[in-house]
């Protein structure tokens, strides 16, 4: 045998002794019934981002019905809000028309304001619009609101880590 031979003969012993060695488990030994047995006993389950997405919504919905609209105008830096709400609320803004148009939420809020500030009120106070975050780390729920002094936009930032939680 030759030198490169027996470098090949070595190698290749070993590699086949690794894989040997790492018990690696193949696809036939994974049991996948009893792999679906515990998720479903732990209510595992995978969300698709759409679902979460809805949810962010109608958390957003809920919140927005809960926080007291008669004390809001353009003045408005706090509000009250149920306590079963503190984990899943990262920020609550509210923008008044002829603001600045920096909203200090960045960028999809600005965007959200501008999208606001063009369309016709009367659509914008029937719905509400959810939107992820640039980081996909927290979705913004924001509706229009008629305030005091005029038009304005609460923005919600909630975390999605939340969300999630609060669907189990």
């Amino acid at each position: 045998m030759t030198n490169l031979n027996i470098k090949l003969y070595i190698a290749t012993s070993l590699l086949i002794l690794s894989f040997a060695s790492c018990k690696m488990k193949t696809a036939e030994e994974i049991d996948a019934p009893a792999v679906n047995r515990e998720i479903k006993d732990r209510k595992i389950r995978r969300y698709k981002p759409a679902e979460i997405q809805q949810i962010a919504y109608e958390r957003g919905v809920e919140i927005i019905r809960e926080v007291k609209k008669d004390t809001l105008n353009c003045n408005t830096t706090t509000f009250s809000t149920p306590e079963k709400w503190n984990n899943l609320i990262e920020s609550i803004h509210l923008v008044c028309e002829g603001e600045n148009l920096d909203t200090g939420l960045g960028v999809v809020g600005n965007e959200l304001w501008k999208a606001y500030q063009n369309q016709n009120l009367t659509e914008l106070l029937e719905k509400g619009t959810i939107q992820s975050d640039l980081r996909n780390k927290n979705y913004i729920f924001s509706e229009a609101v008629a305030v005091e002094d005029g038009f304005g936009v609460i923005f919600i930032t909630m975390s999605k880590k939340e969300v999630v939680r609060s669907m189990y």
